[in-house]
Formats: C-alpha cells, sequence, structure tokens
C-alpha cells in the first residue's frame, strides 16, 4: 500500500482495518471550522 491509494474491499471490515495504518485512518477526516462573518458576505 501506498500513500492516496484506495481500496475497493470486499471482505470483513475487521479483516480491512489491519491492512490501513492507523495514522491513515485518523487523517482522513479533516476537522471542520466555522466561517468568519465576513466570509459570509
Amino acid at each position: 500500500l501506498e500513500a492516496e491509494d484506495r481500496l475497493v474491499c470486499f471482505g470483513k471490515l475487521e479483516s480491512m482495518r489491519a491492512l490501513v495504518p492507523e495514522r491513515s485512518r485518523r487523517a482522513s477526516r479533516p476537522t471542520v471550522h466555522d466561517l468568519a462573518d465576513d466570509a459570509a458576505e
């Protein structure tokens, strides 16, 4: 597996999780920030 690879998996989720490094799973969900008031105009 390399960075930016996409996996198409047809197996059990528990088995597939073992293939993905922990840090990659954490980085896949970006944080959401509120927009500043002046950006809405």
